[in-house]
């Protein structure tokens, strides 16, 4: 959600306007999907970790940090993100 969020924001170049929208709209989904996930974790009363620095370390799938870049950097650095998590979920089924 961070990494799409940041992306909106230090997006440039001629596509800039399409991508803001598109990530801001990943930004949304992955949010819901923390919502989900954490109401989940409540229901069994799991407490989740919660130490945001050392996310990116425990990861599996890490994005690199977002510096004002192409658009086209930003959106293939998701893409590959998501390709990792999609690898990973398909681990545990």
């Amino acid at each position: 959600m961070q990494h799409y969020t940041t992306a909106s924001v230090l997006l440039k170049g001629s596509k800039s306007t399409l991508s803001e929208k598109e990530f801001l709209e990943h930004a949304d989904d992955e949010h819901k999907h923390i919502k989900d996930l954490l109401s989940i974790f409540a229901k069994f009363n799991v407490i989740p970790y919660v130490d945001i620095i050392k996310w990116n370390m425990l990861a599996n799938c890490k994005y690199p940090r977002p510096t004002p870049r192409d658009w086209k950097v930003l959106v293939n650095d998701a893409l590959e993100a998501e390709k990792c998590a999609i690898s990973v979920y398909r681990s545990h089924i």
